[in-house]
C-alpha cells in the first residue's frame, strides 16, 4: 500500500508493476467532480491525476470502471451522517474489513481499498 506517485512517470511504473504481477482485470477510478470547499487549483490538480490515470490505464489495455463518490462510499456510510467524519469511518471501516492500521493521513488508501471491494461486489454480481 502506498500513495499515488507524484509524476505520470512514476504512475506508470505504478500500473506496468501491477500488469507484471499479473493479469490486471479491472481498475477503479473514483469519477471526478466539483466538491464544496476545495479550491480552483486543487480541483485542477484532482483532475489532472484522474486523467493521467485513465489514460495509462486505457494506453496499458485495463479495463476501467469510474464510480462517483457517493456510490462506492455507501460500504462505509450511513444514510444522513456527518459530513467531516467520512476520513475517520473509513479508516475505521478499512481496519475492521482488511486488517489494516492507517494513520488520518492515510485515509486515500482506505478508500482505494474501499473502492476495490466495491469493484469486486459489482463484478462479481454482474452488475458491469
Amino acid at each position: 500500500m502506498a500513495r499515488t506517485p507524484k509524476t505520470t512517470a512514476g504512475m506508470a511504473d505504478v500500473a506496468r508493476q501491477a500488469m507484471q504481477l499479473g493479469e490486471v482485470k479491472l481498475a477503479v477510478l473514483e469519477r471526478t467532480q466539483a466538491m464544496s470547499g476545495n479550491g480552483v487549483v486543487a480541483m485542477h490538480s484532482y483532475g489532472r491525476q484522474a486523467g493521467t490515470w485513465e489514460g495509462i490505464l486505457v494506453t496499458l489495455g485495463v479495463p476501467l470502471i469510474q464510480p462517483y463518490r457517493r456510490v462506492w462510499q455507501a460500504l462505509v456510510s450511513a444514510p444522513g451522517c456527518r459530513r467531516g467524519v467520512t476520513k475517520k469511518r473509513s479508516i475505521a471501516s478499512a481496519k475492521r474489513l482488511f486488517g489494516v492500521t492507517l494513520k488520518k493521513s492515510q485515509d486515500g488508501i482506505a478508500d482505494a481499498l474501499h473502492m476495490a471491494l466495491w469493484a469486486l461486489h459489482v463484478y462479481a454480481t454482474g452488475g458491469m
